[in-house]
């Protein structure tokens, strides 16, 4: 069951953008998705249910600048306790993403990923938890929030495979708009980058293939659907160590508009799992991507974060 609270409140401080002063300062609002008795089932435990209670809290920052254009910048953060209906295994998840969307409506409609790992507080292998958040918000304050979809998958921390999402500076990708909408269209870009594994210093090579796939539909009520899909693929061996890692990413967002130009932020919580043992790390990604009037889309990535498991 999820209900929902709301607080609103206001910035002191003008936030500026870089496409140009605001304005008016930023509205600044509150929101918590509160999660009571939400099953989720973990696939690395014969697959027993976990039932989850807590809170997603939602912050969005909006504001608009003198050009008129809208922009919301979201942070959603899960705080949960869950308990394994089998074992009684008690279970705890609390992580946060940040996304933003920029666009010329006073209102922004986005369907995004949070994902954060369930950690065992037993003997019970832990599971990542995938939760799809729909979030509208618009610049005077409002803003409306559920968790729409939500499973368990595997903790990338207890098998050999791995989920990594590496940014790269200078890596740019460029989709002519479908002929129809409909249609989706695809890109494939090679990559190649260095990473620093935080936990021991290994430098370790990554090679691989951000491939991406955006679709546009209009629905019913005569809004454009803008489905975003990327999957990241490739290997990775230790400089140093000659370790080895494999890393496969996917991921999910959508937007709905009044139009097809807009402009999305996109932040999201990897691992890089050695093949061996060589400890683990956590990669974080910003993915940038805009789409012009024409629906042409630009895709870039850039910045990444890591931390020690």
């Amino acid at each position: 069951m999820f209900r929902g609270s709301i607080r609103v409140g206001m910035l002191a401080a003008l936030l500026l953008c870089a496409s140009g002063a605001l304005a008016q300062s930023p509205v600044t609002n509150a929101y918590d998705i509160n999660l009571n008795n939400a099953v989720t089932v973990n696939s690395c435990s014969t697959g027993e249910p976990v039932a989850l209670d807590g809170t997603v809290h939602i912050d969005v920052s909006a504001s608009t600048d003198s050009a008129g254009s809208s922009h919301f910048t979201i942070t959603a953060a899960d705080n949960l306790t869950g308990s394994g209906q089998t074992t009684g295994t008690a279970y705890t998840a609390s992580d946060s993403d940040n996304y933003v969307s920029n666009n010329d409506e006073p209102s922004a409609d986005l369907t995004v990923e949070l994902k954060s790992d369930l950690k065992s507080q037993g003997s019970t292998p832990g599971l990542t938890l995938v939760q799809s958040l729909h979030i509208v918000v618009d610049t005077t304050g409002n803003i409306s929030a559920q968790v729409v979809e939500f499973h368990g998958e595997e903790s990338m921390l207890h098998r050999k495979n791995i989920k990594l999402a590496l940014t790269f500076a200078g890596l740019a990708i460029i989709m002519c708009a479908p002929a129809a909408f409909g249609q989706t269209t695809t890109s494939d870009t090679p990559f190649t980058q260095s990473a620093t594994n935080t936990c021991n210093g290994d430098v370790i090579s990554v090679t691989g293939t951000f491939h991406s796939e955006t679709t546009f539909s209009t629905n019913p009520d005569g809004f454009i659907h803008s489905s975003f899909n990327a999957t990241i693929k490739g290997t990775g061996v230790g400089v140093t160590s000659g370790a080895n890692y494999v890393f496969n990413e996917i991921q999910h967002a959508a937007v709905n508009s009044k139009t097809v130009a807009q402009e999305q932020y996109f932040s999201t919580k990897m691992k890089l799992i050695a093949q061996g043992s060589y400890p683990n790390m956590t990669l974080r990604m910003t993915t940038h991507l805009v789409v012009n009037a024409n629906g042409t889309v630009t895709v870039n990535t850039s910045g990444f974060q890591s931390s020690c498991n």
